[in-house]
């Protein structure tokens, strides 16, 4: 699939490139020269063939990889740049080729070698860290360490409900890092078999001198059985021949392993930055990039491995200013000055903080447990988006063509569109499904694919009959912190200010009238939000007449639901009781001409809300009857008196959950605020444009489906 890449290149802080902007560039593989992410940040077209080699201007390819001898070669000869690239130290959310991980939000470059590599003079990176340690000038301010140490961070950030390693006493805990066997961090790391059996003898010797415990973390590569363990089985056999026991930690993400570690070894895995950033002391056996600048305990073996501690010598920090000091050097270097970033979602360069707040959020984003995900009445054109939006690293998701099924089974989460799944028996064990409160460019109607869902686990926010997680949230304030209710605040500006909808369509009509109107809003009236709303009035010209008895001298303007204006659903076009029929325009537009609003439980209150235009229900959607809105009914469980911020903070932080129209990954609110505002100005692909090849034929897919019950 072609990807929607930003083309302006922005100057985040970064390692600088050795080449012009654009410029053909050697890749060492046919893989490497086709990732357009890499091209991107690399600023160079990438080619593979060496045919094509005349006016190259460097060469590029992965780590101390076989592929890259020809193009090194070959770039020596003619005196050109060749890169060494490997992944960032904070890389994504889930491994690499996990089903649903996320891409990697940035790549490590170094013009000597890799920064494993220890061999040598060193790298670039090496290099730069010696020099700004000796250097005693005022470093540049970064959050870096402060980010990732609150949000938790670690290389791939796997599930925070992982298996906690269970802490049986007090003893105090020494944590063993696995690394996968023949990894070039390890070859080239001075992480060979001495280093291995040095580190084994000196974790038992610790255990019987000390009583320490002994944790062993199973790289999760290994775990997903995607390599050989390093240490498993030469630890175990070892600790079993002194009477050592030993702790095995197979699920867990580093982040949970670090909390129950007092200390860790390592011979030369990143897991022990991560470890130093946090505090944790740490003892290395090899020569990773960290070690040598007097933050590390260092018992390396191997002669390379002790050329490069001595090359970065430095006398151990006297005061802990100077160990944040060293080590804010290193986190700096790293991730500021030897890392390209980029965000995934916006698909742009942007600087190591904003790439780590992005890892931040997939980190901390809402998920369900790890069992199967089974979706039921979700059609094809929307399967990605419901997929995506349910999905987390290593989740295992499919589809079912049946609207609901028979019975729930607990031995997974069952995902059923729309309320039908609370009805069946054990309905509790159900999950229900519904777009989102800022859906898309497009209707819905017209199979353009959502932006936002809600995941209910309780009942749905249209269904008045029970609660729902929104009610829940809004009634208990569970959440509702300063700071979401300040971004809602905000947000709530900008959708006012942007003309934000559910939709956003607008054929560019606007409302003709001398004053201010009652403005009455239609609905698809066999659309379950009015079907279990509890509606005191069809949602049509019947509740035009309810408002004229209530409102005998008003002005009474009638917008129909777009759906029914495109004639794609059911519902009343037109009132004959109404003073002005609305063919079309925005919503938007239409409130700026509303003394009043009302409605049955269309979502279109909610949006006025948004503009602080009075609103008047005629049934019970989730934003009536605490307050905010004049009401025909009351629900005695809504006794909290929320604010509109709080109420927004629910609706659109709390409750949904979205997906990047651009990139399709997971995404915040004010992500898809961009992306509406990017179509609006033309610089991003529609949507519902893109549809228009496709929808005719998912639309005879849907009817079939309609008919039969079943969803295709």
């Amino acid at each position: 699939m072609l990807m929607n890449i930003a083309t302006s290149h922005s100057s985040p802080r970064g390692p600088s490139l050795p080449w012009r902007s654009g410029a053909r560039v050697l890749a060492s593989s046919r893989t490497l020269s086709r990732d357009v992410q890499i091209g991107f940040l690399l600023d160079a077209r990438l080619i593979q063939n060496a045919d094509e080699a005349q006016g190259v201007e460097g060469g590029c390819g992965w780590g101390r990889s076989s592929r890259n001898e020809r193009i090194t070669t070959l770039c020596k000869a003619r005196g050109l740049p060749f890169l060494f690239l490997e992944d960032p130290y904070f890389r994504s959310w889930g491994l690499s080729n996990q089903a649903y991980s996320t891409p990697a939000v940035g790549v490590m470059i170094d013009a000597n070698q890799p920064a494993y590599d220890c061999s040598g003079a060193g790298s670039a990176a090496e290099q730069l860290m010696v020099a700004r340690i000796a250097d005693r000038g005022d470093l540049p301010k970064t959050d870096l360490r402060n980010l990732i140490v609150e949000a938790r961070l670690s290389k791939y950030n796997l599930p925070s409900n992982e298996t906690r390693p269970v802490r049986r006493t007090d003893r105090f805990r020494l944590g063993i890092i696995d690394q996968v066997k023949h990894d070039r961090s390890l070859l080239y790391g001075g992480g060979d078999d001495g280093a291995v059996v040095a580190m084994a003898k000196y974790a038992i010797d610790r255990a019987l001198g000390e009583s320490a415990e002994l944790v062993f973390r199973t790289h999760p590569d290994v775990a997903a059985g995607k390599g050989h363990s390093l240490l498993n089985p030469i630890l175990p056999r070892m600790c079993a021949a002194y009477g050592v026991g030993i702790t095995t930690s197979t699920g867990s993400s580093a982040t949970v392993f670090l909390d129950e570690i007092d200390e860790v070894l390592t011979i030369t895995s990143g897991a022990g930055f991560e470890a130093l950033i946090r505090g944790i002391p740490v003892t290395c056996f090899g020569a990773p990039f960290y070690a040598g600048f007097g933050l590390t305990t260092d018992l390396a073996c191997s002669e390379d491995a002790i050329a490069a501690l001595r090359r970065r010598a430095t006398d151990r920090p006297q005061s802990s200013d100077e160990i944040l000091r060293r080590l804010d050097i290193l986190i700096s270097v790293a991730l500021e000055d030897m890392t390209l970033w980029w965000d995934p979602v916006k698909r742009e360069r942007c600087d190591a903080l904003q790439a780590l707040r992005r890892l931040a959020w997939w980190a901390a984003a809402e998920r369900f447990d790890n069992k199967p995900i089974l979706i039921y009445g979700a059609g094809g054109w929307k399967r990605a988006a419901v997929q995506t939006m349910a999905a987390h690293p290593g989740a295992s998701v499919s589809f079912s063509m049946r609207l609901r099924p028979r019975s729930l089974k607990g031995s997974r989460n069952n995902l059923i569109w729309g309320a039908f799944g609370k009805d069946i028996a054990g309905g509790k064990g159900s999950i229900s499904v519904e777009d989102g409160f800022i859906r898309s460019v497009g209707l819905g109607a017209a199979l353009v694919s959502p932006a936002s869902l809600v995941f209910d686990p309780i009942g749905l926010y249209y269904d008045a009959s029970r609660p729902s997680q929104i009610e829940t949230i809004i009634e208990s304030g569970v959440g509702l912190t300063d700071k979401i209710v300040d971004r809602a605040a905000t947000l709530r500006e900008r959708i006012v200010r942007s003309a934000i909808e559910k939709y956003n369509v607008d054929d560019g009509s606007r409302p003709v009238t001398d004053g201010k109107v009652h403005l009455v809003i239609g609905q698809v009236v066999d659309d379950q939000s009015v079907l279990m709303g509890s509606a005191l009035a069809r949602p049509g010209d019947q509740l035009v007449r309810v408002v004229r008895t209530l409102h005998p001298k008003a002005k009474i303007a009638y917008r129909a639901h777009p759906d029914v204006v495109a004639g794609l659903r059911n519902g009343d076009r037109t009132s004959l009781h109404a003073d002005i029929q609305s063919p079309g325009g925005s919503l938007s537009s239409w409130l700026t001409t509303a003394e009043r609003i009302h409605v049955a439980t269309s979502l279109a209150g909610f949006e006025a809300l948004l503009r602080e235009v009075p609103v008047s229900t005629y049934g019970m959607p989730f934003y009536a009857g605490w307050g905010l809105t004049q009401d025909s009914f009351s629900c005695p469980r809504r006794t909290r008196r929320p604010t509109l911020d709080e109420m927004v903070a629910a609706a659109l932080i709390l409750y949904p959950r979205y997906r990047s129209i651009k990139s399709g990954l997971r995404c915040e609110v004010e992500d898809i605020l961009d992306e509406i505002e990017a179509i609006r100005a033309g610089v991003l692909a529609s949507p519902s444009r893109l549809n228009r090849f496709t929808a005719p034929f998912l639309k005879i897919l849907a009817g079939v489906g309609k008919r039969s019950g079943l969803r295709f």
